[in-house]
Formats: structure tokens, sequence, C-alpha cells
């Protein structure tokens, strides 16, 4: 038979248990929802009807941006990795499937593909690049930092490295849909600087 002793330790256990077991059900219940986010997805018409074969990528992206949490800079050399907005893909990919998707919108001269692809063997020419920066500031300054040119098959430059940088404000770093909106349009119009710097080049091979 358990004595008064006992049964008060008995019930001290079972009132921590339950206290224990309500605290760790809080803390899993608070955690934020994840939220995912990719670009733009329009049309792709893909109807040129030029001879060229033209190669996109890769873009290379440095190792504290090229992860699945968007990443906000705080001003300076701080990063904000935010745990619940993340890529809905990986962001390298994101980036060359984008620009790949509004040259073959803009340019009707040659046909362009994203690399690597099964066609990737010998294309007329090769754009390749390195983003430097590409993220939100916390004052609301949106930068894309590249460098790019375009090969030609022989491995010559047809157009000569150059670097770009594009920007754009959003009011409010919190609105994570408005910052990756405003990622969206620089890289569009990163895609109509080298669509036009492409067809000048051209004009003058030929």
């Amino acid at each position: 038979m358990m004595n008064s002793t006992n049964m008060r330790r008995v019930g001290f256990f079972a009132v921590a248990c339950i206290a224990i077991s309500q605290m760790v059900t809080g803390c899993i219940g608070s955690s934020p929802a994840t939220r995912y986010y990719a670009f733009s997805s329009d049309d792709f018409i893909n109807d040129n009807d030029g001879d060229l074969r033209i190669s996109v990528g890769p873009f290379e992206i440095p190792d504290d941006l090229n992860r699945p949490q968007i990443v906000i800079r705080d001003q300076g050399t701080q990063l904000m990795v935010l745990k619940s907005d993340r890529w809905a893909e990986p962001l390298n990919e994101a980036i060359t499937r984008h620009i790949n998707r509004d040259l073959n919108n803009q340019f009707s001269a040659g046909l362009f593909y994203q690399f690597p692809s099964v066609t990737d063997v010998s294309p007329d020419y090769k754009i390749r690049g390195r983003i430097y920066n590409f993220e939100a500031n916390t004052d609301g300054t949106v930068v894309l930092r590249v460098q790019w040119a375009v090969l030609d098959r022989e491995g010559n430059f047809v157009v000569e490295p150059q670097g770009e940088t594009f920007s754009t404000t959003v009011s409010s770093t919190d609105d994570i849909a408005a910052v990756t909106g405003a990622m969206d349009s620089l890289l569009s119009e990163f895609a109509l600087k080298i669509a036009a710097e492409l067809g000048l080049s051209l004009i003058h091979i030929s």
C-alpha cells in the first residue's frame, strides 16, 4: 500500500511531466511557418527563327548567398539569414533559368538554352558571369552586382567582360514578397542589357 509520502512524489512527478509536455508543445507550436518564394513564371515564347545557338550560364554566386534561405544585408558586412523565408529552388539555377527565359523572349536571332544542357556540345556563343551581390539591404535598397561576358566557340570574347550594377528600392525589407519581386525585376534588366550588347556585337561581326 502506498503511503502519503510516496503518493505526493507520484503526484509531483505527474504534474512535472504535464508541465514539460506543455512547454515542448508550446515551443513547437510557436515556430513560424516556412514561406517559399520563386521568380516570376512568365510564358516561355521560344519562337525564335535564328540559327544561332547560345548557352546561358553558369553564373557563379557567393556561397553566403547561394543557400536555401533568403539573405538580407544589414548595411555593411553583417548578413541576416531568414530561416522561415526560403527560395523554392536553388538560387543559382533560378537565376540562370530566369535570364535564359528572358533572352529567348527578347532576342530573335538565336535560341538560348540553359547550361548545363544535353545540347551544350558546341554552342556558337556562351554567356558566362559571376554575381557578387544579389540581396536587399535593410535600408530598402535591392542590388544586383555582376560581371559577365560572351565568348565564341573558340573561347574568344565577343562581348568583353564588363561589370554591371542594377538597383531598386522597396519600402520595407520585412516584406519579403516585395524584396523577391524587386530581385526578379533586376534580373530582367540584366537580361535586357545582355540582349542589347550581344545584338550590337553580332552586327559588328556580320
